[in-house]
């Protein structure tokens, strides 16, 4: 019986949403087709997002036998979905494509203007569905956190703003190499980066695409769990910057309409990023994953709380158990805000001001979660967000 020799995959995502940065895109995506068909055997696929991608990946395996595939994703997919079809293709299909890189590529020059712009992929003619409710700035910031190389076109670019956007994207995915396809001339900027052929193909060398830390370190997260590069000494930072942080956490719910002006406020106030697990008053048994991405934000269903959850249907190991209830508070139990902000010369203390005010007032809280319930909300209708396997498991925090 023949083993079939699978060939790796490079998946390429970015979004390009105007024919000068399609065009671009497209000049980068030649560029690195032109430097790895010289050092292997190399194959192209274009995802219209349309398509089975599956199929098109085994179509191109069995008709050019490659060792690698670059695939140029369709702009409006996330890596994580991408991905997780992928790796359950290797467990449920027998299909073993290993991916060497997720590489997202960015168009410098237009990059902060995009997250302010505040467009939705709906009013573009671009969602997936009716359903889905994605921003451009979210679509962007997913991207970049869930890649491993980060192509940056810096053409037309100061050097302030390239230092600025160098920063974020350091704030927004701390394990990603990025490369910038040319070489600034000023010598103001002299520091380790990479650039062009020469730096991809350092990456290429350096990186090897981890599913699980990838999804597990993204920069927010590693803000909540206080290992963030830029945070993890501050006695001795990194950098002094123009970018800063803050973690936000509370055992007191968000007011369902104050909370709806939040990401605008917040936005008003600098914050550039916001992402983690909220408690809305009138949706007390479900846990809310918030989203902020530049003028736009998204509230998305995250299972159950696990006080809400049967113990039957809790995890089985005691030092999981063991962990949960140590951060544990009766009579709400793991019910909390718990929230990574990332912003620019943001003021910390107006900030929280503006965070602790959205939350329920004290004679608010005291009437409890029956009076609650009965709370207008205006608030995003998330019951679609979770598949049947994930309604059915409650699989919590």
């Amino acid at each position: 019986m023949n083993v079939p020799r699978w060939p790796s995959l490079t998946l390429i995502f970015g979004w390009r949403s105007n024919p000068e940065s399609r065009r671009a895109h497209e000049r980068f995506f030649e560029r690195i087709l032109e430097y790895e068909s010289q050092t292997s055997t190399t194959a192209t696929l274009i995802d219209d997002g349309h398509g089975d991608l599956l199929d098109l990946i085994e179509q191109c395996h069995r008709e050019n036998e490659p060792q690698q595939i670059l695939i140029d994703v369709s702009p409006v997919m996330e890596p994580g979905a991408l991905t997780e079809f992928i790796f359950e293709a290797h467990e449920h299909d027998d299909l073993h494509y290993p991916i060497q890189n997720v590489v997202t590529w960015i168009d410098g020059p237009r990059f902060f203007p995009q997250l302010q712009s505040g467009e939705r992929l709906r009013d573009l003619g671009l969602a997936y569905d009716e359903f889905d409710d994605r921003s451009v700035s979210d679509l962007l910031l997913e991207q970049i956190e869930s890649a491993d190389l980060l192509y940056v076109q810096t053409e037309g670019m100061s050097i302030d703003e390239l230092t600025r956007l160098r920063e974020f994207l350091d704030w927004i995915n701390p394990r990603a190499l990025q490369i910038e396809d040319t070489e600034p001339k000023s010598k103001d900027l002299q520091t380790d980066q990479l650039f062009g052929p020469q730096g991809w193909r350092a990456a290429r060398e350096t990186l090897t695409y981890d599913d699980y830390e990838n999804h597990s370190n993204t920069g927010w997260m590693m803000l909540l769990a206080g290992d963030h590069p830029r945070i993890a000494n501050r006695l001795q930072p990194t950098t002094s910057g123009r970018f800063h942080s803050l973690n936000f956490r509370a055992r007191r719910p968000f007011h369902p309409d104050r909370f709806k002006e939040l990401g605008r406020k917040l936005f008003e106030l600098g914050m550039w990023r916001a992402k983690g697990w909220v408690w809305i008053a009138t949706r007390h048994g479900e846990a809310g994953l918030w989203s902020m991405a530049g003028a736009t934000d998204l509230l998305m269903n995250s299972g159950a709380w696990l006080a809400s959850t049967p113990l039957r249907h809790w995890p089985s190991d005691p030092e999981i158990r063991d962990e949960i209830l140590s951060d544990w508070e009766e009579p709400y139990g793991d019910r909390r805000q718990d929230i990574a902000l990332i912003g620019e010369a943001f003021n910390e203390m107006e900030v929280r001001r503006l965070l602790k005010n959205a939350l329920v007032t004290e004679e608010e809280f005291l009437l409890g979660p029956e009076a609650w319930q009965r709370w207008p909300d205006q608030l995003r209708d998330w019951s679609r967000d979770l598949d049947e396997d994930e309604q059915e498991s409650n699989d919590l925090h």
